[in-house]
């Protein structure tokens, strides 16, 4: 006794999976910063942009390994503008 679902399927063709559509999009390329193109984007020594990372002060950064870091252009300028003061702190 055979299952008649088994010969079935096999009578049909197989499924192919639709190929995406070509869209105008432009492909997104993520742009990481080493600490000292970030520093110099920011006008601040490497050695301050990394105390400031270290103490959580700093703009947001990437753990690429256990020794580096790296920056996102967009969290540079997020950062700078929140530092942004009217009046000078005395």
């Amino acid at each position: 006794m055979q299952n008649s679902h088994v010969n079935n399927a096999a009578k049909r063709a197989p499924a192919r999976a639709s190929s995406p559509q070509p869209t105008n999009a432009q492909p997104t390329e993520l742009e990481i910063l080493t600490v000292a193109e970030a520093a110099r984007t920011l006008r601040l020594s490497v050695r301050t942009l990394s105390r400031l990372a270290e103490v959580g002060e700093g703009p947001r950064f990437l753990q690429l390994s256990e020794r580096r870091i790296g920056f996102l252009k967009p969290d540079l300028v997020a950062w700078a503008e929140s530092r942004a003061r009217s009046k000078s702190a005395a």
